[in-house]
């Protein structure tokens, strides 16, 4: 950023436009239409271009995209203290994120404040941007880091997965399958308690066998799984 903000917006753009067309193009051309089968008019393009969904996952480019336009203003905005002046607007754009995505789903769609798209995945997201440069111009301390860092036990770890248990809990409720759908799903879930009891030792195991696995793989991240 020190050379000015047309330094930073060329050398982003040489990074992001071709990502975006490289992988706009395959996502539509290559797995939409030629392997899905579905179909795709100019109509659906230009409404893929507009609403940042070229795919499926693709938003993410467009966002970066929207936040590299952005980050000029908001570096001129927090600097010179970066740490301290970015908290408080980071808390504050996170917190309307949350609230901007929420109510929709509160109302049943009657209120959309914000309409996600090409121009606005930046604007929404941004809040993450500018608390995630406070966070690295001002640490938290070893205390609160290991309080806050991933593990079973930890806060932040609790609190995501009662939302998500309840999340799913709550969008699901009404759902029913039938007697062969039932099954299966019971296979599964008891299946699954056998994967997670039994993965330590195939990691282990591929640790032992594979260099390549053991140089990518560290004994914290298997304790941790």
């Amino acid at each position: 950023m020190r050379a000015g903000p047309g330094a930073f917006w060329r050398r982003r753009a040489g990074r992001i436009v071709p990502a975006l067309g490289v992988w706009s193009a395959f996502s539509l051309l290559v797995v939409h239409w030629g392997i899905s089968g579905a179909p795709l008019s100019l109509h659906d393009l230009g409404i893929s271009l507009l609403t940042g969904r070229t795919y499926t996952h693709l938003y993410v480019l467009w966002a970066i995209a929207g936040l590299y336009l952005l980050a000029p203003l908001l570096a001129a905005a927090i600097a010179p203290d970066e740490g301290r002046r970015a908290c408080v607007p980071g808390t504050a754009g996170v917190v309307w994120m949350i609230a901007v995505m929420a109510i929709p789903r509160l109302t049943d769609g009657a209120f959309t404040p914000v309409s996600l798209g090409t121009l606005t995945f930046g604007l929404v997201y941004a809040g993450y941007f500018v608390l995630g440069r406070a966070v690295l111009a001002l640490p938290p301390s070893r205390r609160i880091a290991a309080a806050l860092a991933p593990s079973c036990v930890s806060p932040t770890v609790a609190l995501a997965s009662v939302a998500l248990f309840a999340g799913v809990v709550g969008l699901w409720r009404t759902w029913e399958v039938g007697p062969r759908a039932e099954r299966m799903l019971r296979w599964l879930g008891e299946a699954s308690f056998g994967v997670y009891l039994g993965h330590v030792a195939v990691i282990v195991a591929l640790r032992a066998g594979s260099a390549w696995f053991r140089d990518t793989t560290s004994p914290e991240v298997v304790a941790a799984t």
